[in-house]
């Protein structure tokens, strides 16, 4: 990796860019110094579009990838993927089966279910209503991906669908159609003419390992799990893992 050219730096949002719900100076001024520098900088959440994240045009980004799969550069849209929707409503149905909190994370808007307060199973023709609503949502706001909470993902047997769902401790998020943040990553790398060997990321969870497998530099942060710490380059020792993580790369003094 060479620093005096340009690099495509890739930050996940949630606890890596945004912590305990704020974005420190810290980490606007280093993502600043960085791009002082001429380097690019591309939001790289497990978020969809909908999500609307507030801050966004505060901070320096010159492009953002959405739920593994909507690239933006400079502005503009310039590719897009949606779930299947047979796929979208084999998980609903499990969903509604195993009484979950379930989360469809759209183009332009989140729509969430709580089948985690029903008293008692679903009926077929519940299952069956709930579907053509979703089917008739699709319509006006396609889905990137799904999220369903809960603890015991890491055992319970889910669908088998071409969706990619990583489990977290407390959820478990379901990618479209074999997406994730890697495969996006090579994408956009492909439609800009970007050397991947020019690339860098920061994250802190296991919807971050796909990039930390493509980028030959991942930044993990201090509170990243040892699964994920184990394939950074390196790990964050302070609370302001961005900051201290683009001093360690671009060799500056703290």
């Amino acid at each position: 990796m060479n620093t005096s050219k340009p690099l495509y730096l890739f930050f996940d949002y949630d606890n890596t860019v945004r912590v305990n719900d704020a974005v420190s100076q810290k980490t606007v001024d280093a993502m600043e110094y960085a791009r002082a520098l001429g380097h690019r900088l591309i939001l790289c959440t497990g978020r969809a579009r909908g999500s609307k994240i507030s801050d966004f045009s505060t901070l320096p980004w010159d492009g953002a990838i959405y739920g593994g799969a909507d690239i933006l550069y400079h502005g503009k849209l310039c590719e897009e993927h949606v779930a299947d929707l047979e796929d979208i409503l084999i998980w609903t149905a499990y969903s509604m089966r195993t009484h979950r909190f379930f989360i469809l994370e759209g183009q332009n808007e989140i729509v969430r279910y709580r089948f985690d307060k029903k008293l008692g199973a679903f009926t077929k023709q519940e299952i069956k209503e709930q579907c053509a609503e979703i089917c008739d949502i699709i319509k006006e706001n396609p889905i990137t991906k799904i999220s369903i909470l809960g603890t015991d993902f890491a055992t319970a047997e889910l669908p088998k669908t071409q969706m990619n769902p990583i489990v977290h401790p407390s959820y478990l998020e379901v990618f479209g159609n074999g997406r994730d943040k890697g495969v996006a990553i090579r994408r956009f790398c492909e439609l800009f003419d970007v050397d991947l060997a020019q690339c860098a990321c920061f994250g802190d969870s296991m919807n971050d390992y796909p990039m930390f497998a493509v980028c030959p530099i991942g930044i993990a942060m201090k509170w990243a799990p040892e699964e994920l710490a184990k394939t950074a380059t390196y790990q964050a020792q302070s609370d302001e893992g961005v900051a201290e993580g683009i001093a360690w790369l671009l060799g500056q003094k703290e």
